[in-house]
């Protein structure tokens, strides 16, 4: 039987969100004891975790069991998702002796949150439209792209504003075609303006084509709508790498690009959302 397979071997279990069908993405589920993260896993394309060894501890994996006894029992498991709070799951004795799973971790919309990693407009779905949407995910963990594309545009159809369709189809149109994937992020991020990652894949793709304007202004919405993201950070280095320019900007400047209000403080924001006047466009 595989570590996974046995109590004592492992600590498993599965993120859901509130009111979406299926998660696409990746979340990071942590494990935290005494107010401290002590250790963290990511998601699989199912939703599901696990937790096979004590971070930062090398030990002969027969030992699993005792060390996560002595260092997990009675900690908490929670998961991380921009825009949602989630449930706290307790590691109990019988998690680490008998079963293994600890159940299921719930994510729920924080109603006013400025910025969101998921549509929060996916509650309003038509039945059909959700149907798709899964079997479309469904046909991505098999390998099937092109069934998978065809169920999202199914999806689109029977409900237009569907913006984490939009943004999927988008994903698996880049290789393909730059134009498609443009207008299928743009529409996602019209359809939920709160919903920040269309507003990363829009900056990749001007990159490609060296617009520095379109990549400052898109990962500007990123952060105006949300944390500052390690994507966005990143598409915003390669930016200044091929336009050969620093990235500067005043106060008056990040207003301009998180849409006319007042700059969010805090050097994260500054790092990132701003605007190179001097860069071509």
């Amino acid at each position: 039987m595989t570590n996974q397979g046995r109590a004592g071997g492992a600590l498993l279990g599965k993120v859901l969100v509130e009111g979406q069908p299926v998660l696409w993405e990746p979340v990071f589920v942590s494990i935290v004891c005494h107010d401290k993260v002590v250790n963290t896993a990511r998601t699989d394309p199912k939703g599901s975790f696990a937790f096979t060894t004590v971070r930062g501890v090398v030990t002969a994996q027969a030992d699993a069991e005792r060390q996560m006894k002595m260092y997990y029992e009675g900690c908490k498991v929670e998961a991380s998702l921009t825009g949602f709070h989630s449930d706290a799951l307790t590691i109990t004795e019988r998690n680490l002796r008998e079963e293994p799973e600890l159940g299921t971790i719930w994510l729920h919309s924080n109603g006013r949150a400025i910025g969101t990693v998921l549509s929060t407009r996916s509650g309003a779905l038509p039945k059909k439209a959700e149907r798709l949407f899964e079997e479309a995910h469904a046909a991505m963990l098999e390998q099937n792209r092109g069934r998978a594309q065809s169920d999202l545009e199914k999806a689109i159809r029977e409900y237009p504003q569907f913006a984490e369709a939009w943004f999927q189809l988008g994903k698996l149109q880049m290789s393909a075609s730059a134009q498609s994937a443009r207008e299928s992020f743009s529409k996602a991020a019209a359809a939920d303006p709160r919903f920040i990652l269309p507003y990363e894949k829009l900056a990749q793709l001007a990159v490609q084509e060296e617009k520095w304007a379109e990549v400052l202004a898109n990962t500007g919405r990123a952060s105006a709508t949300g944390p500052v993201w390690h994507t966005a950070s990143l598409v915003l280095r390669r930016a200044s790498q091929l336009s050969g320019r620093k990235i500067r900007c005043s106060k008056s400047q990040r207003a301009q690009v998180a849409g006319g209000g007042p700059p969010t403080p805090g050097p994260q924001y500054r790092t990132t959302a701003c605007r190179n006047s001097s860069a071509p466009g």
